[in-house]
């Protein structure tokens, strides 16, 4: 099973507010859970999110070499 992201993750990943962030997780542009009342956003999720916002052909994560997978999966 992936694990999935807290919002602190995604906000240094994308590099953007946590203002902004929870503005797109309440609106439902970026899908997410709530567990425990707390968002977690899994991984493949940021991917199509950052995929549906790209206005080009080269995806972001392959323009940034961004890892998206939970940091404790590399250990």
């Amino acid at each position: 099973m992936t694990p999935l992201l807290t919002p602190e993750e995604v906000c240094d990943i994308l590099r953007v507010s946590q203002r902004f962030l929870y503005d797109q997780l309440s609106s439902g542009a970026l899908p997410a859970h709530k567990v425990s009342n707390k968002w977690r956003i899994h991984p493949d999720d940021l991917t199509e999110y950052l995929r549906s916002r790209r206005n080009d052909t080269e995806p972001i994560a392959d323009r940034w070499k961004l890892n998206l997978t939970h940091p404790s999966e590399g250990e």
